[in-house]
């Protein structure tokens, strides 16, 4: 197997474009709660959002979309992070 960078989860990559750039999202919660702000910072767990000088802590167990607000997510880092998760899972199956 040749070496090759780890791949990051799409989830990670994802996120951290968000707090790169302070694009403003729309979170919605699996009850149905909608919260809309800026990622702030997240970690395994949780995620911070942010709007209006207050933060607001969100299990991301409770999250059930993550929507930003334009085109502030750039496609190509997601699809290779995607196709790296891809090569990964296929060669643990081999």
């Amino acid at each position: 197997m040749p070496d090759q960078e780890p791949s990051q989860p799409v989830q990670e990559v994802f996120l951290a474009q968000l707090v790169r750039t302070k694009a403003p999202v729309t979170v919605f919660l699996t009850n149905g709660v909608k919260l809309q702000g800026r990622v702030a910072n997240f970690d395994r767990v949780c995620l911070v959002l942010t709007r209006a000088g207050h933060a607001q802590l969100i299990f991301k167990k409770a999250v059930s979309t993550v929507m930003p607000s334009g085109e502030t997510v750039q496609q190509d880092a997601l699809a290779r992070s995607d196709v790296s998760a891809r090569l990964s899972l296929a060669r643990r199956r081999e």
